[in-house]
């Protein structure tokens, strides 16, 4: 809903309505985000109230921009093998699905203060148990790669990273995620959920058995996230982000721009059975099949 198609006036709508249905949101309609604008144009009189349709429908193979931020605490060893194994696999598994898909790359451990992480100068510089194991200084974000569309070069720094250590169970993942999605630091979830939706960054929490309850949880409070279990060892991490990607992309929301003064607008989703109830801000389907409307 564009806020161009109003009239100077602000009392009407700049433009006459055709037919009863103003535009198909279609293939081509979808921006670099993942999203895309329509301007409708029906056209009230003052006071009166009107309800139109708009039928849309889900694009084929939308882009998809994947940032995988892995954990480096000493716990997902194991898990960083499996990664350097699986690299390339998952571009190559996200392209099945898009050919216009790009990964990018980040690590996170814990802030490096007390109580997070030792600060003892020798425990700084290598805070895993191991003596002499290959280990590097706790890191509360890094940025390891920008958004690429070559599997090859992601699975070189994969392969260059290292694990760390902390105190706690708790790793700095949050932290992390608004790092991600805004630079900053130190979020609450309700910060986290505002930053995402604000950059229309749809997140994917590939954790653990026994963590999964607990993403559930936060999945309530973060919208259009989406929380998928792993293995103990990642091995079925490729596969992971693909059935997430296609869940995600199976949800389909029409929402619209800021609304001039005086004007109230309430949508109704319309998704194969009974209507939904009108929502002022925004409706949505879920299990949307390819080009259906």
């Amino acid at each position: 809903m564009e806020k161009d198609s109003w009239g100077d006036d602000g009392e009407g709508w700049g433009g006459v309505m055709e037919k009863d249905v103003q535009e198909v949101m279609e293939k081509d309609a979808w921006g670099a985000a993942g999203g895309g604008k329509v301007p409708l144009t029906p056209h009230p009189g003052p006071g009166e109230e009107r309800s139109f349709p708009v039928r849309f429908r889900r694009a084929a193979a939308p882009p998809v921009d994947l940032y995988y931020l892995l954990d480096l605490s000493y716990s997902m060893r194991d898990d960083l093998g499996t990664l350097r194994r699986l690299a390339r696999d998952i571009l190559g598994t996200l392209r099945n699905a898009t050919p216009a898909a790009r990964i990018g790359f980040g690590s996170f451990v814990d802030k490096p203060v007390l109580p997070y992480v030792s600060t003892a100068p020798a425990k700084l510089r290598s805070p895993c148990p191991g003596r002499g194991e290959p280990c590097d200084p706790p890191r509360a974000f890094r940025h390891l790669l920008p958004l690429t569309g070559d599997p090859e070069l992601f699975a070189q720094r994969v392969g260059r990273q290292r694990v760390s250590g902390n105190l706690d169970a708790a790793e700095g993942g949050f932290d992390a995620i608004v790092q991600v999605a805004q630079c900053q630091d130190y979020p609450s979830v309700g910060h986290v959920a505002q930053v995402l939706s604000a950059a229309n960054i749809q997140p994917i929490f590939a954790v653990t058995g026994p963590n999964v309850p607990i993403y559930q949880e936060l999945s309530r409070l973060i919208p259009r996230s989406v929380v998928r279990e792993l293995r103990d060892d990642s091995s079925n991490v490729v596969q992971l982000i693909a059935d997430a990607y296609s869940s995600l992309l199976s949800t389909v929301e029409l929402q619209h721009s800021p609304l001039p003064p005086g004007i109230s607008l309430s949508l109704e989703a319309h998704c194969g059975g009974p209507p939904g109830p009108p929502r002022p801000h925004g409706a949505s389907c879920t299990g949307v099949r390819v080009n259906q409307e």
